[in-house]
């Protein structure tokens, strides 16, 4: 590998573990209970995922900045409004052992929230942790000089900062495991096509306000994040986006969540949003920014998302 493409790839460490979920997490899409999906889709963009960086032991710091509206079942705004701040710290290891012929790669994820919702003239605000993010297994594949593939298992503990009675919680009072795959097509001029891929399976939470019994079931999401990227000397520039669909309903007292004036029956959401990232690798540590716009949000927050990703190499 040239040494353009391995800056490419150690600028992406193989984040489909905890997706860097960094990370992380999406705190707030609206749909789910309480209006959360545990994968913080476009956390992602930027990183050639699929391919694993050289052995080592990485760091990254994840932020994002969420000023929105939410959106119900039909797409038309609702008095509720929610901005959202939220830090990943990210602890990678990729010790140089091999897997099935693949690059193993581990990974954990804490991520910070401070949520604040605004609905027909109350605020309400909360500073707490998500659930944070496990990943013990990631496999890439070099599958040609410029072709990789990779698979991995992110498992968001049932650890987050959440009270039955809070009117915003910061965290999940369930688990969540959720499989990834990635494809990155990468080529020694700089470029980066990638495509990653998450799909979030959430056990029951037995002890929450949206249901008549205490028991509400977040439905299954499916989460692809989009790159198209070009690094000329430090400096990457490109599209990114993401793509969410929730596949089955939600479920409360083990029936489906009837439709109202802020969400659909079942409260399944969509969003689709694209952006500009640009960044800088200073030879070691590197930065990137971007920016997302929603086009389309369906039981979930629609506008703006502002992030800036750090990452290094201890």
């Amino acid at each position: 590998m040239v040494d353009k493409l391995k800056s490419v790839i150690r600028a992406g460490l193989l984040l489909s573990g905890a997706a860097m979920a960094v990370t992380l997490f999406n705190t707030k899409a609206y749909a789910e209970e309480g209006g959360m999906i545990p994968y913080l889709a476009g956390v992602t963009v930027g990183i050639p995922t699929a391919a694993a960086p050289p052995p080592g032991l990485y760091g990254s710091d994840t932020g994002y900045y969420k000023p929105e509206t939410v959106y119900n079942g039909s797409g038309k705004a609702t008095p509720f409004t929610v901005s959202l701040y939220d830090q990943s710290l990210g602890l990678f290891w990729v010790p140089g052992n091999h897997i099935l012929g693949a690059t193993y790669v581990a990974d954990i994820v804490q991520p910070i929230t401070y949520d604040s919702t605004t609905g027909f003239g109350t605020t309400h605000s909360h500073f707490g942790l998500f659930n944070t993010i496990v990943s013990p297994i990631n496999l890439s594949w070099m599958v040609t000089h410029h072709l990789f593939v990779s698979t991995g298992m992110n498992i968001y503990l049932n650890d987050g900062t959440y009270r039955r009675t809070a009117p915003v919680n910061n965290g999940f009072n369930y688990w969540t495991f959720e499989p990834t795959a990635a494809v990155s097509y990468l080529t020694r001029s700089g470029l980066d096509l990638t495509i990653h891929g998450a799909y979030d399976i959430n056990t029951a939470n037995h002890d929450s306000a949206s249901s008549p019994n205490g028991v509400y079931q977040s439905g299954q999401v499916l989460s692809l994040d989009l790159t198209a990227t070009q690094q000329i000397g430090h400096v990457t520039f490109g599209a990114v986006g993401y793509i969410v669909e929730q596949t089955t309903n939600d479920t409360a007292a083990g029936a489906v969540v009837p439709a109202s004036p802020f969400n659909s029956r079942g409260n399944r959401t969509e969003q689709i949003a694209f952006g500009p990232l640009i960044g800088y690798n200073f030879g070691g540590p590197a930065i990137t920014f971007y920016m997302t716009h929603d086009f389309r949000h369906i039981n979930n927050l629609g506008g703006n998302t502002f992030w800036l990703r750090l990452f290094t190499r201890f």
